[in-house]
């Protein structure tokens, strides 16, 4: 068992608030957003090796959304009707619940890792992309691949 004194409390205080903390968690925020990044390039570089033809930036993104939904199947936004109910009558419409597990596992997949971007993210992404000189624009919001 570790015991603290007072002194060691205080010190640890005193390296928090200082900012010792703060630039820690700062330092941590900042490793995991560059490896989403770098899992977003690595994700578009791989759609555009793989694409014949050049790819626009909703198909990109659409891709973003099939890869993130793989095995979200399950998840139905229809309601169902009650039993002896009607299609026509929406007071016999039920939501249907979905489980907790799928809830928690999609939620956890848009809010925390930011599966699916934006179309200007990806817009950002490919920019910084051409600047290292792996992808080149194509006109009409369509990027490819820069095979040299």
């Amino acid at each position: 068992m570790i015991c603290f004194s007072r002194m060691d409390i205080s010190l640890i205080a005193k390296w928090v608030l200082s900012g010792g903390g703060a630039t820690c968690v700062a330092c941590s925020v900042r490793y995991v957003l560059k490896l989403l990044n770098d899992r977003r390039e690595r994700i578009i570089l791989d759609l555009l090796e793989k694409a014949d033809n050049p790819l626009g930036v909703s198909t990109i993104e659409n891709e973003f959304r099939a890869r993130t939904l793989t095995d979200m199947s399950p998840l139905r936004y229809l309601s169902t009707v009650r039993p002896g109910g009607s299609l026509l009558n929406e007071e016999d419409h039920v939501l249907t619940k979905i489980p907790l597990r799928l809830r928690t596992r999609y939620w956890w997949r848009l809010k925390v890792m930011r599966a699916i971007p934006t179309e200007e993210k990806v817009r950002d992404i490919l920019r910084v992309l051409k600047t290292r000189g792996l992808v080149q624009y194509a006109g009409d919001d369509t990027w490819r691949l820069d095979r040299k």
